[in-house]
């Protein structure tokens, strides 16, 4: 499928992720911006597939959470005044594994996340 690049950029597509072979999202100063999505040249490094795993796992056990729980990192990150959804502050806290990040919010929001 061909894409015309100026016709993507005239008629406004908020768009962003791929479309067809191109690749479209928004840069500095909310300019759209588009390219030809490239194909990776070498397979995945080690490291790479690790923290591939990684986040795997932490999407996962995201999933895992029972309803009641997910909402709460959402009033968590609300209460504490981030502008964050309660996803991606679990996110930030599986990958980062650092409990003081939780022991803080947990002190600033008066809720039990672990």
């Amino acid at each position: 499928m061909r894409i015309n690049r100026n016709l993507i950029l005239l008629i406004g597509l908020r768009a962003t992720g791929d479309l067809g072979p191109w690749i479209l999202w928004t840069g500095r100063r909310n300019r759209r911006a588009i390219a030809l999505r490239s194909t990776p040249t070498t397979p995945p490094s080690l490291l790479q597939l690790r923290c591939r795993a990684r986040w795997l796992a932490a999407a996962r056990a995201w999933a895992g959470l029972l309803p009641g729980t997910r909402t709460l990192w959402a009033l968590a990150a609300r209460r504490a005044g981030l502008t964050i959804s309660g996803y991606n502050l679990w996110m930030a806290c599986q990958l980062g594994q650092r409990r003081d990040i939780i022991t803080t919010i947990e002190r600033q929001t008066g809720l039990t996340l672990l």
